[in-house]
């Protein structure tokens, strides 16, 4: 194993050397006069998994229009956004003038919520419509918004696929904070799959001398198809021994030549 240096814990030491991976997220609010504030906010992570009172949390600077709109008008859409809508994504990170215009924004399109007011992002792959629930506060610098979640959207052409043709076809975004003046995105361009438990040893079947010769009889061709056909089935049945009986029932049958 490489040699270790302690690294100083300062503001941001989560992003720091080997940075702590988070998402893309967009977070969409609204003021009390109704103005929507668009603002990445990477810092959101699931706070109650469960299904019947499922929350997010999002980490906020106290100070910031998100955590100000969100604390005064409790509605929010949580955008999460791939990584090809990056570059789109940055100017939302930035600070908003006297004003409350960010420039640059106009690569986000916007589109209308279901259950809350703020809309979602035309363009993310997920979004989750929330409404304020408690409000942590660990400093006077840092606000945690706990949030009920009260509907999941998702891209419709990715729902169907399966779980690495979706992430692929995503194309979901990371990100690993901020450095030398630039926001670092990234993604997940060849999701793998490993299997969660060791695949479960089959135990071999014992064939009777009948079987096997039953089964010597098959064309070459086709007789290890046929053995594997025999075994599967038997193995889904729960046994151990091959009949001849076995063989006769359940091998592959030849269809005759047609014409």
């Amino acid at each position: 194993m490489a040699a270790k240096v302690r690294i100083p814990l300062q503001i941001t030491w989560h992003q720091d050397i080997v940075p702590y991976p988070m998402p893309i997220c967009v977070v969409t609010s609204r003021n009390a006069a109704g103005a929507t504030n668009i603002a990445a906010c990477a810092s959101v992570f699931p706070w109650n998994v469960s299904d019947d009172h499922p929350q997010m949390v999002l980490v906020t600077r106290s100070s910031s229009r998100t955590s100000t709109n969100i604390r005064e008008t409790k509605e929010l859409c949580l955008n999460f956004m791939p990584a090809r809508a990056a570059k789109a994504v940055v100017p939302t990170g930035r600070p908003a003038d006297d004003a409350g215009r960010k420039p640059g924004l106009e690569g986000l399109a916007l589109e209308p919520a279901a259950r809350v007011a703020p809309e979602r992002l035309a363009d993310a792959i997920w979004v989750a419509e929330c409404r304020l629930a408690d409000v942590v506060t660990p400093g006077p610098e840092q606000n945690n918004l706990i949030v009920n979640v009260l509907e999941i959207w998702a891209a419709a052409a990715l729902v169907a696929l399966p779980k690495r043709r979706r992430l692929r076809a995503s194309g979901v975004g990371i990100y690993f904070g901020m450095e030398d003046g630039r926001f670092y995105f990234s993604g997940a361009r060849r999701p793998r799959g490993y299997r969660a438990l060791p695949r479960a040893k089959v135990p071999a079947l014992t064939w009777e001398h009948a079987a096997e010769h039953a089964m010597a009889r098959v064309p070459a061709l086709f007789r290890s198809t046929a053995k594997r056909a025999v075994e599967q089935a038997l193995h889904a049945e729960g046994k151990t021994r091959v009949t001849l009986a076995d063989v006769e029932r359940l091998r592959p049958k030849r269809r005759p030549p047609a014409g």
